[in-house]
Order: structure tokens, then sequence, then C-alpha cells
């Protein structure tokens, strides 16, 4: 048997990633799509209904700022764990205890516990919309998409197909195709986002449906975020505090 060129075998690892990459985003999509069917039935009960009304649109998501600015856990003072570390001798000893950093993960583990939990009932203040469970799945799929780091996946494959024409001198158009016929079967743009305009048209939402249901999404990313970020801001600096400690 002839032996394999380098530049073929070249060519052929370029394949095998993009064929590890395909098998990613196929997971990928197959996950979101059982989600999509989750909310055009969401959309499907919401088309019958009479939209909120502004005045209790916008009182119920200024209930949610405030839920979450009073609920959510204040850690501007987790500082003060490093100064209890350090006047206590014996705490001291235990930064050099093997388990130390599984303590440490326990710890923090409860604290995410515990913002989840502070999120979720902030949350469930918007139930009297009528638009919310709608809106609550769009936030959880734009999610889904965020963590599964999909629109990364989908440019960097297409990025090495298009490299593998070039280079390799070989034929993607199929692959290509594959890919975006995967994108829109699970309803979601050429840069793998959400395609919420289409869901929304197909779905047959009305433009006040629509305009409520985009307040929503906006406003629970928004203040959501904005809670978290402040929670994960102090942490990290504690984090970086308790290492040099270690170190």
């Amino acid at each position: 048997m002839a032996a394999i060129a380098p530049f073929e075998m070249f060519c052929n690892t370029f394949e095998a990633e993009v064929d590890m990459l395909m098998t990613t985003v196929k997971t990928a999509v197959s996950m979101i799509k059982a989600r999509i069917k989750d909310l055009q039935d969401e959309i499907d009960v919401l088309k019958d209904k009479i939209p909120s009304s502004q005045d209790l649109l916008n009182s119920k998501l200024s209930e949610l700022d405030d839920a979450l600015a009073d609920d959510v856990p204040d850690f501007s003072d987790i500082d003060k764990i490093q100064d209890i570390l350090i006047s206590c001798s014996i705490l001291q000893e235990m930064l050099q205890f093997p388990n130390f950093a599984s303590i440490l993960d326990s710890y923090l583990r409860d604290l995410d516990n515990l913002i989840a939990q502070t999120l979720e009932s902030a949350l469930d203040l918007l139930e009297a919309l009528i638009e919310y469970p709608v809106a609550y799945l769009v936030n959880m799929i734009n999610g889904f998409i965020e963590s599964y780091d999909l629109s990364i996946d989908v440019q960097r494959l297409r990025d090495l197909l298009q490299c593998i024409n070039a280079v390799c001198d070989r034929d993607v158009t199929s692959e290509l195709l594959e890919i975006n016929n995967l994108l829109d079967g699970a309803y979601l743009t050429s840069g793998a986002g959400l395609d919420t305009s289409r869901l929304y048209s197909e779905g047959g939402l009305n433009p006040q449906h629509i305009l409520n249901v985009t307040m929503c999404v906006n406003r629970i990313e928004s203040s959501t975020s904005s809670a978290i970020s402040s929670v994960q801001d102090e942490v990290s600096g504690f984090l970086n505090n308790m290492k040099g400690l270690v170190g």
C-alpha cells in the first residue's frame, strides 16, 4: 500500500477537526431544537391572548429590578473573610491544608446556588405577565447558545472548511450547505443567534405581543446579567486575594 503523502496527511488533519466540530455543533443544535418546540408551543398559546397593558408590564419589570437589588446577596464585604483568616492563626494553617481548595470550591458552589435561587425567585414576579413564558424560554435558549459557544464553533467550522477548499482544493459546498440547513432547521440565524423574528412571525404574534416579549427578554437579560456581574466581580477579587495568601 502506498504511503500517504505529507500534504494529504495535512489536509486529512483539517478534515478530522471539521468532523469533530460538526459533531459538536450538531449536538448543540439538537438540544436547542428541543427547547424551540417548547417555545413554539408557548407562542401558540400567547397569540390568542390579549397583550399585557403597558402599565402592568412596566410595573412588573420595575418589581424585578427592585427584587434583584434587594435580594441578591451583597458580597461587598467578602474581604472580611480574608481579614478573619489573617487574624486567626488556626485558620491561617488551613490555607496550607490539601483540602482547602475543595473547601473553597464548596463555598463558591453554595454561593452560585444561592444566587441562582434568588434570580429564580425574582423572575417569579413576572408570572403575572402573559408574555412571560415566551420571554423566559427565549432568554433560556439565548443562554444555551452562549454557553455552548455555538456562534464561535459555527464560525470556526466555516473558516476551516474555507481553508480546506483554498489550501487542499477540496469541494466543501455540501458541508457549508449542511451547516446552513442545521441552523435554519433550529430557527437560528446564519450567525447562530436565535431568529425570534421568524419564530414570532410564523407563530402569529401581533406587534404588541412582540413588543412586550422583547421588553421582558431585554430586561431579564440586563437585570440578571448586572446582578451576576456585580457578584462575580466581588468574588473574583476575593479569590485573587486568597491566592495571594496561599501562594
